[in-house]
Parts: C-alpha cells; structure tokens; sequence
C-alpha cells in the first residue's frame, strides 16, 4: 500500500510527536486499521507519542465496533492533539 510506505519512511527519521489528521478519511478497511496499529505501536515503542484527529463518523463507528477507540489516542481536534503531547 503506497500510504504504509509514506509512513514508514516518515517513522524512518524517528519522530517524537505523530499527529494523524483522518479528516479526509471516510472508510477504512482493516488493512487501514492494521497499518494504524502498526505505526502507533512502532512510535510509543521508540517512546514517542502519536495521536489521531478529526475522525469522521463512520471511521469513527468503525473504530467503536472493533473497539480501537480504546487502543488509539484520538481527539476531536488538533488543538486537543497538541495539548496531548505536552
């Protein structure tokens, strides 16, 4: 998948803050989700911290149904990401 690829060599550089902004996502498929896992276990590993932002309501009951709203630190906006990280 070209996103995983996009995020990997973002991670390549170890970055101590992520901030996901899923604003223009309206589906994610569990491919999606497991990319989701991937990245946030990969940067809380190295002792960052990663939030996500801005879900739309369907990804949004997606993550409720599979019960990720537990698993993923998510926000309703990127001020409150932000916040998070301080």
């Amino acid at each position: 998948m070209e996103i995983e690829a996009e995020i990997k060599e973002i991670l390549s550089g170890n970055p101590g803050q992520v901030l996901l902004d899923l604003s223009h996502m309206d589906y994610i498929a569990s491919a999606g989700i497991r990319i989701l896992l991937v990245v946030t276990r990969s940067v809380m590993k190295s002792g960052g911290k990663i939030a996500f932002v801005s879900l739309q309501p369907r990804v949004r009951q997606i993550f409720e149904m599979g019960g990720f709203l537990k698993v993923f630190p998510i926000y309703a906006t990127k001020e409150g990401a932000l916040a998070s990280f301080r």
